[in-house]
């Protein structure tokens, strides 16, 4: 493990806090500078094309995810890991950070307060089945967090016991989980340098879905609220925002960039996502309210029929 952590801080070069930001990490701000390039290049036809590139990039984590469960399987110390993961520590239950990590990581995962699954759902056709589909996203988003618990649990029954500790001492969150347990589980398969390059790649295509999504939301966003200023303009649109973003983003890429990436995790995709979730709850039960007896009537005009 500690070959890892020093790869890590290789590539990082970390200063000794956020207050000292340090030098841009030019590796880094180039990997920054091509994936807003191949984010442009599956956004630019709109989109159809992007749904496409989705359905592969959605496909491919559950092919590494179950290869690394069954080699796992196969480890010294594997049920130990399982068999924390999956027994409840009802004491635990009563801790209130556990609900809020919880809460927070369900409602991340599904982006429900940033607007990503109402800007989706506004391609769909008019006469979609939505209640089927509130049923089934939620239910695949907590499969998929379920299956991939297993994996790195299993994985850290092995370092466990390996090294000889206790599971509470090889326990990580954060970064630490991509690039130090995933890595560890590589390492035990056959060709761990082809894996474990197929596994990076993997992980660029998730964060890659992630930021797709970001993206078309504001394109959406300004496209639907000024068609005629920056739907005219589409690409030009897509640009600006790609080096808005990235902009933004050089910050994440400087030595302390990692103190910044935690700080942000916390604050903007924790407490925050919190916040905005209970206030469109509010908003939408209390203000416009859940019961409107009439709006069948006010739609009807401008409802497509099964034809259209």
């Amino acid at each position: 493990m500690a070959t890892d952590v020093t790869g890590l801080n290789n590539v990082l070069q970390l200063t000794e806090g956020i207050q000292t930001l340090g030098t841009i990490r030019w590796e880094l701000l180039l990997g920054e500078l091509a994936t807003s390039i191949v984010i442009f290049l599956c956004l630019f036809k709109g989109i159809h094309s992007s749904g496409k590139v989705m359905y592969v990039m959605a496909t491919i984590p559950y092919v590494f995810l179950t290869a690394l469960l069954i080699r796992g399987f196969t480890l010294p110390g594997s049920l130990q890991g399982l068999k924390y993961y999956m027994v409840p520590r009802w004491e635990e239950l009563l801790k209130l950070s556990v609900w809020v990590d919880a809460a927070a990581q369900t409602f991340y995962s599904l982006s429900l307060p940033s607007g990503a699954l109402i800007v989706l759902a506004s391609h769909n056709k008019f006469h979609n089945n939505i209640y089927r589909d509130a049923i089934i996203i939620p239910m695949f988003d907590a499969f998929t967090s379920w299956f991939a618990g297993c994996v790195i649990f299993v994985t850290l029954g092995y370092m466990a016991q390996k090294a000889n500790l206790s599971m509470e001492d090889v326990i990580d969150q954060g970064p630490g989980v991509a690039f130090i347990v995933y890595p560890e589980a590589l390492s035990t398969l056959q060709l761990p340098q082809l894996w474990s390059a197929l596994f990076f790649l993997m992980l660029f295509t998730v964060g890659l879905d992630s930021q797709i999504v970001q993206i078309q939301i504001l394109y959406t966003g300004l496209t639907d609220k000024w068609p005629s200023t920056f739907g005219r303009h589409g690409l030009l649109t897509l640009a600006v925002i790609l080096v808005i973003s990235g902009v933004c983003g050089i910050v994440f890429v400087t030595q302390g960039g990692m103190y910044v990436v935690q700080l942000t995790d916390w604050y903007l995709s924790s407490v925050s996502i919190l916040l905005l979730v209970g206030t469109e709850v509010i908003v939408l039960a209390w203000i416009y309210g859940y019961f409107r007896p009439n709006l069948d009537q006010v739609l009807a005009p401008v409802i497509p029929t099964e034809e259209e």
